[in-house]
């Protein structure tokens, strides 16, 4: 399965060569990634580096860059968005969220966030398929969130989404870390290599 990965960034470069580590495991995953970059490090290796506007603003370019590139440089329609320290281990556990996705004719595969001030889906991590339409094409000029960008695309354009069941519903103590699909998202480097030798992954 070749799946675009859009890895966005600020900080927190260390985390980098053992996330490449992870995709280079895979072995029935075919990734194309690339690496946006909004943050100080001339020296850090990335495809994108644009100047940071703030953390949600800045997400939600990054990931639009993201998008663009690919869009120009391949013709994959399954992608993936994630921080450079969110750790998708388990492959087999992505396979089945795009056949999960597929089933459903969804092309947004995520989670809400349990607010009920305003509706919101998780940017965190996106799984899209453009298959069954695309989510990037078209968000919302202005709003308080990236979340809350995505939740207005899709409902503008009456695209469907697939629901994450094992990271609903999310909480602050356990979002960082998703043990059913070996997921781990620490902002704290060891705490994720930690995670990852727990479930047998050795980086």
């Amino acid at each position: 399965m070749d799946i675009n990965f859009i890895i966005t960034a600020h900080n927190k470069e260390d985390f980098l060569p053992y996330l490449v580590k992870v995709l280079q495991s895979y072995k029935k995953i075919r990734p194309n990634p690339i690496v946006c970059y909004n943050g100080y490090r001339s020296d850090f290796p990335c495809t994108i580096r644009m100047t940071n506007s703030g953390h949600q603003r800045g997400d939600k370019e990054l990931t639009l860059a993201g998008y663009r590139w690919h869009q120009q440089n391949n013709t994959c329609l399954r992608y993936i968005k994630i921080g450079i320290d969110s750790w998708l281990l388990d492959e087999d556990a992505i396979i089945t969220i795009f056949e999960d996705m597929d089933k459903a004719e969804a092309c947004y595969g995520g989670n809400r966030w349990e607010r009920e001030d305003k509706p919101l889906l998780a940017t965190d991590i996106i799984f899209a398929d453009l298959h069954h339409g695309d989510p990037f094409i078209e968000f919302a000029e202005d709003g308080p969130s990236f979340e809350w960008w995505m939740y207005e695309a899709l409902k503008r354009r009456r695209l469907k989404t697939h629901m994450i069941w094992q990271r609903i519903p999310v909480h602050p103590d356990n979002r960082h870390v998703c043990g059913p699909l070996k997921w781990t998202m620490e902002h704290d480097l060891q705490k994720n290599i930690e995670n990852a030798k727990k479930w047998g992954y050795c980086l």
